[in-house]
C-alpha cells in the first residue's frame, strides 16, 4: 500500500513542480524579481518531491543504510529539518514581498518592526529546527519533533 501512495504522491508532487517550471522557464528574464519568486517555488517544489521520497522510502526500507552509515528514516529527518528551514525562510520572503507591494500601493514604508518580527519568528523556528531535531536524533526518540511541530503551530497562530 505504502509503495502505491508513494507512487502517487510523487506524481501529484512533480506534475506541480514541472508547473512550476514551466512557470519559470516562462518568466521575462528582465523581471528579476519575479524571476527570483518563482526559482524559490521551484526550489520548495523539488524539495517537496525529494522529502516525500525519503519519507515513503523510510517507511518501506526503514533499515537501509543510505549515506555515511545513516539509514533512510535518518536521512528523512535530516533532510526534513533542512526543508523546513528552507520553506519557511521562503515564506518569510513571500511574506515581506505581499507587504511590500501592499505599502508601495498605499504609497507608505513597510514599518521595519514587521521585518523585524518576522526574522525573528524565522530565528526562532531555525533555532527550535536545531535543537528539537538534535534532540530527537541523539536521544532516539521522536517526541522532540512532535514538540517542535506543537511549538511551530504556536509560532504560526501569532
Amino acid at each position: 500500500a505504502y509503495g502505491v501512495l508513494s507512487l502517487v504522491t510523487t506524481a501529484i508532487l512533480l506534475i506541480i513542480c514541472l508547473i512550476s517550471f514551466h512557470q519559470l522557464c516562462s518568466t521575462d528574464t528582465d523581471d528579476r524579481q519575479r524571476l527570483r519568486k518563482v526559482l524559490f517555488v521551484v526550489l520548495v517544489n523539488v524539495i517537496g518531491v525529494l522529502l516525500n521520497i525519503l519519507i515513503y522510502a523510510s517507511y518501506l526500507y526503514p533499515t537501509t543504510l543510505v549515506l555515511f552509515g545513516l539509514n533512510v528514516s535518518n536521512c528523512a529527518s535530516i533532510f526534513e529539518a533542512l526543508a523546513m528551514i528552507v520553506t519557511f525562510r521562503v515564506l518569510v520572503l513571500f511574506v515581506l514581498s505581499v507587504l511590500d507591494a501592499l505599502h508601495e500601493r498605499l504609497q507608505i514604508t513597510t514599518p521595519p518592526w514587521l521585518k523585524y518580527l518576522l526574522y525573528s519568528l524565522l530565528g526562532v523556528i531555525i533555532s527550535m529546527v536545531i535543537v528539537c531535531y538534535t534532540l530527537a536524533w541523539v536521544m532516539s526518540n521522536s517526541f522532540w519533533m512532535h514538540v517542535f511541530h506543537i511549538i511551530l503551530g504556536l509560532v504560526i497562530l501569532i
